[in-house]
């Protein structure tokens, strides 16, 4: 049974050391602005939903703690961390069942808010910012309200005159203080608590989590441990890979979704935990195999995988057949994917990408499963195009050009590609990516023919000789065959007008070529020709 109830943030600042979150709960996720809003939100007062918390019914259903190995905690916040937790963050506090290390890395310290005042009155909300005139952090403000210390206080921030203001803070620490936050308290077994948390992040217009975030958290009540002991290491390690971005948490979930039985997909009752597991370990091991397998073809990190997506079906391969790992089809598969924009550089899973991993997860064998995604795939790739090779340059990804490029150069399409200051660096060094020949270069357009694959040794260098010229090419004195890897000019005696021209039409010829040479994923139909744009001219 659940009942309603309130608590004003008084009472939770005191009551805040019995709480604790379920290991199914994402991490804190808020940032400063957000809660700076949320005061502001307690002080209009504008509502926000009611935090819902569970109190087991007896001890042997008391679960797995999110941040910490054990707990005693009396009531445990199955909806709603993040905004109990901005609350208490906002004051300046570290949740108690968040370890004070674990704070810091998650940048709680950052999320305190500072009230701002004017002499007739007024305030507004913002995160803490030390030493900013008219500003005094709510911690203080509360505490020096409660021990009658408000004008001292104000005196030392350096406000003359206090006392036009002191009172309106006074008032305002206290109706903060006061201010009642509605509750659902939830008494009830395990089931009670995995029910009311999928309704209410499923109910109402929209989810108040993703589809992943919810089944992972619904999971993880069900197997303790998932997610601290098997999960987050695992995205750790793939973000300090540099594929935090294609293969996070909800990746990972997604992989581990298609491995488990349709019951527990649908999230069934009857969830056994050695089968949840088990998914788990091959989800994680088969994911974390993907930037080794990346990087041997040259994508050293997220900015040069397109599309993104793929990256899921691959892990999902190599999940359902680990010899998957050893061989060139995923790389080949890619490779014409990413030309002929099959997933159209979805930054999540498309519906393409759907239907591949459908693919992959209902085939009986390794020569099944390929055979499926050749089979979505033209057997003739076109390849990429002069208008390809640009793009914005906030862009987070370097599109298919850019990861054609890197694959081309990493095969030695057009010799062995090393870096520019060090040539023992050769590709695929995790160390090289593609940086701008003109590192000072102000632009909103970026184009690949004006990046080459370098160390950040090398960068400084173009930078402190105003570029690619001369002066730079004689000192990083970089062999020829550097230069001719990357289709660089050799700037010898000048590198004229148009040399950014003459490599852009190098840099397509260079990534058809290699798409030419990886052959076709698949036997064509006689029905089925071949064709090629032709290089603009």
């Amino acid at each position: 049974m659940s009942e309603q109830y309130q608590i004003s943030v008084e009472q939770l600042l005191e009551w805040a050391h019995r709480f604790d979150v379920p290991e199914g709960q994402r991490e804190m996720v808020a940032n400063a602005q957000w809660c700076a809003k949320l005061v502001d939100s307690l002080v209009r007062p504008i509502p926000f939903g009611a935090p819902l918390l569970w109190e087991p019914r007896d001890e042997c259903e008391r679960p797995r703690a999110r941040y910490r190995d054990s707990s005693k905690a009396d009531w445990w916040i199955v909806d709603g961390q993040q905004r109990i937790s901005g609350i208490l963050a906002a004051f300046g506090k570290c949740p108690p069942w968040i370890p004070e290390d674990r704070w810091v890395e998650l940048g709680g310290p950052s999320y305190a808010v500072d009230v701002w005042f004017s002499q007739d009155g007024r305030f507004a909300y913002y995160p803490h910012n030390p030493g900013k005139a008219r500003r005094i952090s709510l911690s203080t403000l509360c505490e020096a309200a409660s021990s009658g210390t408000i004008r001292v206080r104000l005196h030392e921030l350096g406000v003359l005159d206090p006392e036009p203001v002191a009172e309106r803070l006074a008032a305002l620490a206290q109706k903060i203080m006061d201010t009642r936050i509605p509750l659902t308290w939830l008494h009830g077994g395990v089931q009670d608590a995995v029910d009311a948390f999928v309704r209410h992040n499923r109910g109402g217009s929209g989810h108040h989590l993703t589809e992943e975030e919810c089944r992972l958290a619904v999971l993880t009540m069900r197997c303790g441990g998932l997610q601290r002991e098997i999960i987050d290491p695992a995205v750790r390690e793939l973000a300090a890979e540099g594929f935090g971005a294609s293969l996070g948490r909800r990746r990972i979930v997604t992989v581990m979704q298609w491995l488990l039985p349709s019951a527990y997909r649908k999230l069934a009752d009857a969830l056994d935990p050695v089968v949840i597991e088990a998914a788990a370990c091959s989800a994680v091991e088969a994911s974390l195999k993907v930037p080794e397998y990346l990087r041997r073809y040259g994508i050293m990190s997220d900015e040069l995988l397109s599309p993104p997506g793929a990256a899921t079906v691959i892990a999902g391969l190599f999940a359902r057949f680990p010899e998957a790992a050893e061989g060139d089809f995923a790389a080949r598969w890619l490779a014409h994917l990413a030309a002929q924009g099959r997933y159209e550089a979805a930054s999540g899973l498309s519906r393409p990408a759907h239907a591949d991993a459908r693919t992959v997860h209902t085939a009986s064998t390794l020569e099944e499963a390929t055979a499926g995604l050749a089979a979505e795939l033209d057997p003739y790739t076109e390849g990429i195009h002069v208008d390809q090779l640009t793009s914005v340059v906030q862009s987070q990804s370097w599109g298919p050009a850019g990861m054609l490029y890197a694959m081309a150069v990493t095969a030695g399409e057009a010799g062995s590609a090393a870096d520019l200051h060090d040539p023992r660096l050769t590709a695929p060094d995790r160390r090289l990516r593609l940086h701008p020949l003109n590192p000072g270069e102000r632009t909103k357009i970026r184009s690949l023919a004006s990046y080459a694959l370098m160390s950040d040794e090398s960068v400084d260098v173009l930078r402190e000789r105003g570029g690619w010229g001369r002066a730079a090419y004689e000192e990083l004195g970089c062999p020829d065959s550097a230069l001719d890897a990357q289709l660089l000019p050799h700037p010898i005696t000048g590198l004229g007008d148009g040399w950014q021209d003459t490599r852009t039409k190098a840099i397509v010829a260079l990534i058809n070529d290699y798409l030419d040479g990886l052959g076709p994923v698949r036997d064509p139909d006689p029905s089925e020709t071949p064709g090629r744009a032709e290089v603009e001219s």
